[in-house]
């Protein structure tokens, strides 16, 4: 097997056809080009066009998507090509309608960003120098072109964007324009390509399948799929498995197309972060003929691990909650609490975001307490460094296919092009320890129900069919063949058949978007039940240096145009202080909106996440909306679009936290109740006994002890238990409970901040040098204080605090860290321009600032 990468060649990019929409001065340019990459990367980095994520500039760049393009490179094959030889252009990602030329000659067409492509270059390729055209054409046209024959197909998701028919063509959604990102439409080589040439045969994908997985016995089956010359016979798969130390621990061979059966005794399993190693070893293939010589051999690693998801019927009712089915994972046997959060792509231009990228981002997400990350189908199936990745480190992948918020035709050529893209990327997945579930779609079954009558009458019989043919019939059967390994889920949410409300509480999987979508605040969390929630979220801002960077500074008004256009939900802006005045007085700055709005958006996950915690073991994990940004935008995110870190991710990284105490409603409450029937709870996610006595104080407004009591707890790991707070109705004054045990403090505010009279905060701050603009914060608190953060970005952007959303008793003190800072800059998070907290918001609302004493 020969392997010759086109990238190292130099490519050139133009516009060619229609080219009315196209300014003048790109009019006939050939243009530099990078492959990977894409036209709008390329005209970026000649500056021909300015930053799209700057400002409004996103407006001026539509003409993109509408025009056709041509990526041409030129490239030598040096030596003679044999006779017999087999000749192969393997295109990793074609974005997304191509045709492709070499010298002159079609080769084959493209119709599907999603999958990999292979073009036979035979007839066309030869010694010495070629050329090879691959034309784009536009996906916008295309798209308009089909919207009249579809136009019973709704879709929706685009938020403030144009409304594009993203489901008309297989490509990344969200492209189009999404709720939280541009209308960005591109065209390009986005992943890598490169020619193959072999003469007998080669190995296509491998697929191993994990059927047992203890301390005793790994079982494998592994299945390799080949491409062998007509003339090639009795060619053979030799494999051999290799452990950490490079030891091999099992090999063998079998004619090729047979199943092979590989043992392992006494294996390292792969684990989630949190429950054990992640254990890999390595896998190395060898296809032999008959005369031994070896015509192609690949590796990957493997993990031994079995991804199982436990639904089954409530035997009883459960107290309060009622009776319905499981929703649950194990991992070798072992139940797992999911914990996590929704991943979009996490640029625009995906070609852009390399292995560094994936493990600066998935690293954030395990330092946050994090064990799973949903790849959301309104995107892409990621490159194999984001999988690689989430091997390495425990991270568990649930992976939609990419179905999002729209009816998709079943009619041909759509449903081979489904198909062909669910069967390349199960094989090009399966293998992946990190791998937990396949998904069919997102929201896609909900709307059949609940979304109106342009939605729910699709669900007879119609001409094109809405989905249900790929999520019900046509991807788990290509699962089962592919990879038995991993369940198959229809979608998020589905409550497991056609016959069940796909969004129900006690069925299945939830979304809970009638929280930030509705009214009554962000306690409302507390009346939904899920047995799992795989979305729900809260709005927030960017980061202040993210915004500095991204809009103008005489646009820092929160009804800007420019912060407008930087929201891209529909009337976004007015949400986030519709949703402020549900807890707080609406201040009228810019700077204190964005603080109520970041820390609105942090405190509303908290109790959300709290709250289902609370419910486990009837509750089986939750992932929140969303992890990331693909650019600078407010949006559900916890870490924004240049990857700073939000108010909610220091939230995350305490109401995911293995032991968590927290105090809430016995019960699930109505909507819009304000709950006074509260318990304790504690949710034990570590491989350790918790037991010790909790200690819950009520207090006044000022940290004055109204009254306590005590309980003796045992929680197993991976356990829970709950104990109520009975009469504490009966107490005058409690304003807060705060319940401790260790190190862990759980609190609950009986009242919303505009009615709280919060006191004057009072702190002492000292700052300590310790060099290499590193420093600590020792503060103090000498009245309560609720919700404490620095603003060390404002002084240096990339600096960095240890902790943020710092609740504080009169008496307590913190030491913090703050990386990236400068000494005098340090010195001047003394000054009350550079912290705030919830104190300021309360009844007695006023713009005065905390009370320091320096040191």
């Amino acid at each position: 097997m020969k392997r010759q990468y086109l990238n190292q060649f130099e490519w050139v990019v133009k516009a060619i056809g229609d080219q009315s929409k196209v300014p003048s001065n790109i009019k006939g340019m050939e243009i530099p080009a990078s492959v990977p990459g894409c036209v709008h990367t390329d005209l970026l980095t000649a500056r021909l066009i300015d930053d799209p994520y700057y400002d409004r500039n996103e407006l001026n760049l539509k003409w993109i998507g509408w025009t056709n393009w041509s990526y041409t490179c030129r490239f030598t094959i040096d030596d003679d090509l044999a006779i017999d030889e087999y000749a192969t252009l393997v295109c990793e990602g074609l974005d997304t309608l191509a045709e492709l030329k070499l010298n002159g000659q079609v080769i084959g067409e493209a119709n599907n960003m999603h999958r990999r492509w292979r073009f036979d270059l035979r007839k066309a390729l030869k010694t010495g120098d070629n050329e090879l055209e691959i034309i784009f054409s536009s996906p916008m046209k295309h798209i308009t072109s089909l919207a009249p024959e579809f136009k019973i197909l709704p879709f929706t998701g685009s938020g403030s964007n144009p409304q594009l028919p993203h489901n008309l063509i297989r490509k990344m959604g969200c492209n189009f324009g999404w709720d939280w990102g541009p209308a960005l439409v591109t065209s390009g080589i986005w992943r890598k390509i490169y020619i193959e040439r072999w003469t007998c045969g080669r190995i296509g994908d491998m697929r191993p399948e994990v059927v047992r997985a203890d301390s005793e016995c790994g079982e494998v089956i592994l299945r390799v799929d080949t491409v062998i010359n007509e003339r090639t016979d009795n060619c053979r798969i030799h494999y051999a498995l290799k452990n950490d130390k490079d030891i091999v621990v099992a090999e063998g061979n079998d004619l090729v197309g047979s199943e092979q059966h590989i043992t392992i005794e006494n294996p390292q399993l792969w684990w989630p972060i949190g429950y054990g190693k992640q254990s890999l070893y390595k896998l190395e293939v060898w296809l032999v003929d008959n005369n031994r010589n070896v015509l192609d051999r690949k590796s990957r690693r493997l993990g031994i691990k079995t991804s199982k998801l436990i639904t089954e019927l409530d035997p009883e009712e459960i107290e309060g909650l009622g009776k319905g089915e499981s929703y649950f994972f194990k991992i070798n046997g072992q139940r797992v609490y999911c914990k996590g959060a929704n991943w979009i792509p996490d640029d625009c231009f995906p070609h852009r975001v390399d292995r560094k990228h994936y493990e600066e981002k998935i690293q954030l997400a395990l330092d946050s307490n994090m064990n799973m990350l949903r790849v959301w189908g309104g995107g892409t199936y990621e490159d194999e460094a984001f999988y690689d990745v989430c091997d390495e480190r425990g991270v568990m992948v649930w992976q939609d296919f990419c179905f999002a918020c729209a009816c998709y035709p079943e009619t041909e050529p759509f449903w081979g092009s489904v198909e062909a893209e669910a069967r390349d990327n199960i094989a090009r997945l399966c293998s992946h320890a990190s791998l937990t579930v396949w998904n069919g779609c997102n929201e896609n079954i909900w709307g059949m129900f609940d979304w109106g009558e342009e939605w729910t009458s699709l669900r007879e019989q119609n001409e094109v069919g809405w989905g249900g043919g790929y999520y019900l019939n046509l991807l788990p059967k290509c699962v089962e063949q592919l990879d038995p390994g991993h369940p198959y889920w229809a979608g998020s949410p589905f409550s497991g058949n056609m016959q069940r409300t796909p969004n129900a509480n006690e069925f299945g999987n939830r979304h809970i978007w009638d929280v930030w979508n509705g009214e009554g605040g962000y306690r409302n969390y507390m009346a939904s039940f899920p047995r799992f929630a795989s979305e729900f979220g809260f709005h927030g801002p960017a980061t202040w240096p993210t915004i500095q960077a991204s809009v103008p500074e005489q646009e820092h008004e929160w009804f800007s145009e420019s912060m407008i256009h930087h929201n891209k939900q529909t009337d976004g802006q007015r949400f986030a202080i519709e949703r402020i005045a549900e807890s707080f007085k609406v201040p009228d700055s810019f700077e204190d909106q964005w603080f109520l709005a970041s820390l609105n958006q942090a405190r509303a996950l908290e109790l959300g996440c709290e709250w289902l915690r609370a419910l486990s073991p009837w509750n089986g994990g939750s992932l929140y909306w969303q992890f990331n940004d693909c650019w600078p935008v407010a949006s559900w995110a916890a870490v924004d679009g240049p990857g700073r870190r939000k108010y909610l991710w220091y939230a995350t990284r305490r109401f995911y936290r293995p032991k968590l105490l927290t105090i809430k409603p016995t019960n699930p409450i109505e909507m819009g109740a304000n709950p006074t029937d509260l318990s304790v709870y504690l949710h034990n996610d570590s491989a350790e006994v918790w037991k010790g006595t909790v200690e819950v104080r009520c207090l006044n407004i000022n940290g004055e002890e109204v009254g306590k009591f005590s309980s003796i707890v045992n929680v197993e790991s991976r356990g829970q238990c709950k104990f109520p707070l009975t009469g504490i109705s009966t107490l005058e004054g409690v304003d807060l409970i705060v319940a401790s045990i260790d190190n862990e403090r759980g609190y609950w505010f009986c009242s919303m901040d505009f009615d709280l009279e919060y006191p004057q905060p009072q702190l002492t701050i000292d700052v300590e040098h310790l060099g290499n603009k590193c420093h600590l914060l020792h503060i103090k608190a000498e009245s309560l204080v609720r919700d404490l953060c620095f603003f060390a970005d404002r002084l240096e952007a990339d600096a960095i605090v240890s902790d943020q959303m710092i609740t504080m008793l009169p008496g307590d003190i913190q030491t913090l860290h703050v990386d990236g800072l400068s000494d005098n800059n340090a010195n001047n998070l003394k000054d009350p321009a550079f912290y705030n907290c919830a104190n300021h918001y309360g009844k007695c609302y006023q713009n005065e600032k905390v009370l320091v004493n320096s040191q």
